[in-house]
């Protein structure tokens, strides 16, 4: 049966009404009925608004605001705007921070190691610069998630560091060791991801990565 569009406004309006009062009950089947109604349409929305971000990059913000807006779902005014808009906006300031960490992380990246700096997707693969920091940003992570946990930890924390590089006595404090424990580990994490990047291509040739990688570790 064929709705026309004024009833099927206020049928969308009477199930966003019992979205809302069930969220605000903290209903598990509010949560449910925002993402079967709107999370399709608003992924679509932050991979087209968001170019730059990866189907895992815009499930995160998704989750994000989900959650946030399960949270907020008090603060909902259906006065202001209606309920697709106002998920919109939540997960659309959840995108914006991913991007914001990203290049924050990136910028920290270019100062943890200047050899690290020059290290960018291959060219023979075409990308556009926004695909190719995207690349090298995930393959950046990868090669985090291999590091000891010491030297990983060190350098997540060198990642999120508004400052660019953490503070040794901080990361001392904060691992129970010594600050010459974290140069020591925060020096060998750097060369260790400086040959994992090299060896999945970024910069130089596959076939050679490796081998030239070591050269440049010896010059550090």
């Amino acid at each position: 049966m064929a709705f026309e569009p004024r009833q099927q406004a206020l049928l969308a309006s009477v199930r966003d009404r019992d979205t809302m009062r069930r969220m605000r009950q903290q209903d598990p089947d509010g949560l449910r009925q925002l993402l079967q109604d709107y999370a399709a349409r608003v992924q679509w929305s932050l991979r087209r608004e968001f170019r730059t971000l990866s189907e895992t990059d815009v499930d995160e913000a998704l989750n994000a605001a989900a959650l946030s807006a399960w949270r907020a779902s008090a603060a909902f005014d259906e006065r202001k705007g209606t309920v697709r808009a106002w998920f919109y906006v939540i997960a659309r300031h959840a995108a914006l921070g991913i991007v914001r960490r990203e290049l924050r992380q990136q910028k920290n990246v270019e100062v943890m190691s200047p050899n690290l700096a020059g290290l960018e997707a291959p060219s023979r693969r075409r990308v556009s610069a926004g695909a190719a920091s995207s690349q090298f940003i995930a393959a950046l992570r990868r090669c985090v998630e291999r590091l000891p946990r010491l030297q990983r930890s060190i350098i997540e924390a060198d990642l999120e560091a508004p400052d660019e590089v953490a503070a040794a006595a901080e990361l001392a404090l904060r691992f129970s060791t010594s600050k010459n424990a974290v140069y020591v580990s925060r020096s060998a994490a750097r060369k260790a991801l400086k040959r994992c990047l090299l060896s999945s291509g970024h910069g130089l040739p596959q076939e050679t990565a490796v081998e030239q990688a070591e050269e440049l570790c010896d010059e550090i």
